[in-house]
């Protein structure tokens, strides 16, 4: 399956694989799977998930935003026509436990971090793309350098918009105080 000027259209395997071959060629891709999303009002929504060190170099989670397609749209981004809204109003309109989801996704999002943290020591300021299937499963979608944070402050949360500023700024503080402690010694 394949979306054609916003609607779904069908294809076989043998066809798939053709078009895929003409436009891939030898080159090596990683394809992401397809996840059927929890739906809001029939439209299908992701959460942006802000995870951040902050003053005590520990990963944390600064807040969490869903993201709504557009009428007759799979895509959840904001800058394309998406909307902003509380993840706790979409996982009970999806009929999920909220507490239990944002739990879970609250996790996920916070090993995904440290497995990256790892892997890029200096890393400190994520915006993590989370899907939640039908089912309530957690799904990481993508991750985000350099968040864009305006959905918090669309959504109405203006509290975590400002935490998620505030929280790098603190994380720049410890690391300043433990250089400043380890050239002392």
């Amino acid at each position: 399956m394949y979306w054609k000027r916003g609607k779904p259209a069908q294809t076989s395997a043998a066809q798939t694989v053709a078009f895929l071959m003409r436009q891939v060629g030898g080159r090596s891709y990683l394809i992401q799977e397809a996840v059927p999303l929890a739906k809001y009002k029939g439209r299908p929504y992701d959460l942006r998930v802000a995870v951040q060190r902050g003053q005590t170099g520990q990963w944390q989670m600064t807040g969490m935003v869903g993201k709504v397609a557009a009428k007759g749209s799979h895509v959840t981004n904001v800058a394309k026509g998406g909307r902003a809204k509380g993840c706790e109003r979409l996982f009970r309109h999806s009929g999920l436990p909220v507490a239990a989801t944002k739990r879970d996704v609250r996790q996920a999002s916070l090993k995904i971090a440290a497995f990256l943290g790892r892997k890029l020591p200096h890393l400190a300021d994520l915006g993590l793309d989370m899907g939640v299937d039908r089912n309530g499963r957690v799904k990481f979608i993508e991750m985000n350098c350099r968040d864009q944070r305006y959905s918090f402050k669309l959504a109405g949360m203006r509290s975590a918009f400002y935490e998620t500023y505030r929280t790098p700024l603190a994380y720049a503080k410890f690391l300043t105080k433990a250089n400043l402690s380890s050239r002392k010694k």
